[in-house]
């Protein structure tokens, strides 16, 4: 693969990332029950940071979930290296 092959791959995926994130968090914000859930309004300045960091794991499930590759059997041994050499 080339360098640069791999570079706009990289900005690609950041561009669909932030778009999906955006599309979660309007989907968030304009639900009445998820903002109840999560006591979004404009009047209160108590933030929940646990509740944060749920939404914020849930967020980067959801967008895992909907990109993850096929054939990863196919691909096991790639991947255990990769995770290594990324510390997952």
């Amino acid at each position: 693969m080339h360098k640069k092959d791999f570079i706009n791959s990289c900005d690609n995926n950041t561009y669909k990332i932030k778009q999906q994130l955006e599309s979660i968090k309007d989907f968030i914000l304009s639900d009445a029950e998820f903002k109840k859930l999560l006591s979004i309004n404009d009047w209160d300045k108590t933030v929940e940071l646990e509740k944060l960091k749920i939404i914020n794991y849930l967020m980067l499930e959801c967008i895992t979930k909907y990109s993850r590759p096929r054939n990863i059997a196919k691909h096991k041994k790639f991947i255990d290296e990769a995770r290594v050499k990324l510390r997952i």
